[in-house]
Order: structure tokens, then C-alpha cells, then sequence
């Protein structure tokens, strides 16, 4: 089957003017219409799809596991700044809300989610990866049932409260120094859209996974362009599959122009909007992932990404950076040398994506065992007493039997 997809290795440009309808369309019409208009798509009823290109785009994860991983971490930080998607999280209980127990465990089931679709048989109606895209759908009917009846409850006495002002605003400031955002689109900036779970909200989501790949591959240790189209022909799919119309999926008919205008009017534009709320989930999903980076701090965080100069070449960070500590410099020093050991040095990209996957399996496991061991808690106090002096029981059995028979 031929992909209609345009050629992504070419990098193209839509003329100017269609590149602004595009855009005009996201922020005034994809708001107001739902995320999921119910449709089923099966891998054979998408015309455009092209099983090679998606391939291509799993081996090109297989190759960057390192740097994949660490895009889809530094744009799902960046996202919570996102207040329509926030509200999301807000409205269903996501990432813990100030628990970095709850948000570790999060997570964990994002990367499972996101791991079988890299890695997994994508085609076929019975082949894991199509069974679990329709599952994740699943659970976006069901986070939209359960936000319909759940209010938006904003934090505003949380821990280190000064701090983390002091955080939002040496951040706004560098940013106005550098980024002129004021004609982004700020009646969209709510935690109270007229749609919930819309086709911006899928739209900007999608955006989160491919937008600093196909952005700042440089930037992330990423040295080949081939695989990217790949890479964009796999999300297109997702995005299909996952309820995006073809005319608002950003990954179908890739699009740089288009993409840096909504990293520059949306994005950092949200990031200027945060506010205390944003910055304590942000600051709750940083703990939760500390066992997978050593030094890893919010701060830093921001700061190196901030540093990216394909992004923001005239950044200068002047309020930020005296906010620094030793251990925030350290991450970021550590970040820019593995950067850039992983795109001269093949052995580094190796090692870079051996290392991780140990890190994120092995820390996998363990949140696991301590979800199960916690389901079988809860299980045993909700069992009545016949049915657990059963179990007990029956655990003991085999080791009484042996005792009498040891006895005759």
C-alpha cells in the first residue's frame, strides 16, 4: 500500500499562507470539537497508512532510546503548562496531584502504553499494539465520563510556595527576553475550556511527542533525518487511531514552519502563563522520576532545556540561572556532555540507550510489585472472614500434611 505522506526527510515548508490557515484552524476551530467522535479505525480503513515508514519509525526509537525517552520527559514537563490539558489531570486524578508515589506509577503506565506501541506488531486487529492503542482510547471515554462530574481544584498552598514563585517569575522574565509571544492566543490558556478533551487538546498532546524530536533532534543527541519520517508516519497513525482528524494530525503532513509557530504561541507562551498550580505538578512528577536521573532538580530542568539554541538561540537566562544550585548546575553540565557524546559517538549513543533501558526496566519492576503487593492488601481487607481464614488455610495445608506424615 502506497503512503500518500509527503517525503518527511525533505523537511517541508508549506507556503506561508497555507501554514497560517493551518494554524488559524487549530486555535479557533479544533477547541470546540470533541477529541473522540466514537469512530473505530482499523489499521486496513486508513488510506495514507505505509507499514514500511512505520517500521522505519520503531527502528529509529530502537536506535534513540536514550534520547527518545528524554524528549518525550523534558515535553511532558513543558506540557503541564498546558492549562487545558492540565485540567485533565486535575479533573481524573493524573500524576498524582502532589503524590510522587501516585505520579511514578503514572508514569510507569504511560511508558508501558508508549513502550508496546514502539515496539510491538502494530497491524492487525488481534496484534498487541492495535489492541492496546483501542485500549488507551478506552481510557480517554472513560477520563471524559469521570471529569464530567469532577471539579477543577487549583493548588495554591503547597510546599515551598515562595520558592516556586520565585521560580515562575525569574522564568517569565527570561523568557520575555528572548521570546515574543504577545500575539499568542491567551483565551485559550484555561482551566476551563467550553470542550473537554477536545481535538486541541489531542492535537497539542500529539505535538508533545514529536514536536522537539522533529524540531531539536540536534539538540537531544539526534544525528540521522531518515528515521524521523518514520518515526512521524508512526505518530500520524496513533493519532489517527486515538481520534485526531486528519486535518488537525500535525505528524500526517509534517510541517516545520507550523510546528515552531506553535512552540513559540503556544508553548512558551504557556510556559510564560504558569502559574503555582503547574509548577507543583511539575515539581511532583521531578520527584517521581529522580531514581531514573541522578542530580535531576526542576531547576535544572528548566534551565538546560531553556539553554537549547535551536530553540531559543537568544536566551540568556539572567534571573534564572543565580537560582541555581550546585547540584542543578551539575544536571545541567551533565545533560550538555551526554548530548553531546551521543550525537558525535556512536558508542555513547549505545551506551547512553543500554544504560537507560537497565534504569527504566528494573525501576518498572518495582513500581509494579508495589502496585500488585498493594492490590493483594487491599483485596485481603476487603475479603470476609471465611474466605480469608480459607486462604490461610490453605497457605498453611501443604506444611501441616508434610509435619503429620513426617510424624506416622
Amino acid at each position: 500500500m502506497k503512503s500518500k505522506v509527503k517525503n518527511q526527510d525533505q523537511d517541508p515548508m508549506m507556503d506561508e499562507d497555507n501554514t497560517e490557515k493551518i494554524y488559524q484552524s487549530i486555535i479557533n476551530e479544533a477547541p470546540y470539537i470533541p477529541g473522540d467522535n466514537g469512530d473505530i479505525f482499523e489499521f486496513k480503513d486508513i488510506p495514507w497508512i505505509d507499514p514500511e515508514l512505520i517500521r522505519e519509525g520503531q527502528e529509529f526509537v530502537r536506535r534513540n532510546h536514550f534520547a527518545v525517552n528524554l524528549a518525550h520527559i523534558s515535553a511532558l514537563l513543558y506540557g503541564f503548562s498546558f492549562k487545558p490539558l492540565t485540567t485533565v489531570l486535575l479533573r481524573t486524578g493524573g500524576f498524582g496531584l502532589g503524590d510522587a508515589t501516585q505520579s511514578m506509577i503514572r508514569h510507569v503506565d504511560t511508558g508501558i502504553h508508549i513502550k508496546k506501541w514502539y515496539e510491538s506488531d502494530m497491524f492487525g486487529d488481534m496484534s498487541e499494539g492495535y489492541k492496546d492503542v483501542q485500549f488507551v482510547r478506552k481510557l480517554h471515554v472513560h477520563a471524559l465520563r469521570k471529569s464530567e462530574r469532577t471539579p477543577v481544584v487549583l493548588h495554591d498552598d503547597v510546599p515551598n510556595k515562595s520558592e516556586k514563585l520565585a521560580i515562575i517569575d525569574a522564568l517569565k522574565k527570561d523568557l520575555d527576553d528572548c521570546v515574543d509571544t504577545s500575539d499568542a492566543p491567551t483565551d485559550l490558556f484555561t482551566y476551563h475550556p467550553k470542550v473537554f478533551m477536545n481535538q486541541y487538546d489531542m492535537l497539542m498532546t500529539q505535538f508533545g511527542f514529536i514536536s522537539l524530536i522533529f524540531l531539536f533532534p540536534r539538540t537531544l543527541g539526534i544525528r540521522e533525518n531518515k528515521g524521523i519520517a518514520g518515526f512521524l508516519h508512526l505518530w500520524a497513525v496513533l493519532g489517527k487511531m486515538l481520534g485526531i482528524e486528519d486535518r488537525f494530525n500535525l505528524a500526517l503532513n509534517p510541517n516545520r514552519e507550523l510546528c515552531l509557530k506553535l512552540f513559540y504561541k503556544l508553548g512558551m507562551a504557556s510556559m510564560k502563563d504558569m502559574d503555582i498550580t503547574i509548577l507543583h505538578l511539575q515539581q511532583t512528577y521531578i520527584d517521581a522520576i529522580s531514581p531514573l536521573f541522578k542530580f535531576i532538580t526542576l531547576k535544572s530542568v528548566f534551565y538546560s532545556g531553556l539553554l537549547c539554541r535551536e530553540a531559543l538561540p537568544n536566551f540568556k537566562g539572567r534571573h534564572m540561572y543565580p537560582l541555581l544550585s550546585w547540584r542543578d548546575k551539575i544536571f545541567v553540565y551533565l545533560t550538555m556532555i551526554t548530548s553531546f557524546l551521543i550525537y558525535h559517538f556512536d558508542f555513547a549513543r549505545v551506551i547512553a540507550n543500554n544504560v537507560y533501558r537497565y534504569i527504566n526496566d528494573r525501576n518498572e519492576e518495582n513500581v509494579l510489585e508495589k502496585q500488585n503487593k498493594s492490590i493483594k492488601k487491599k483485596e485481603m481487607k476487603k475479603m470476609a472472614p471465611a474466605e480469608f481464614l480459607k486462604r490461610i488455610w490453605n497457605m498453611f495445608l501443604p506444611a501441616i500434611t508434610l509435619i503429620m506424615q513426617r510424624t506416622k
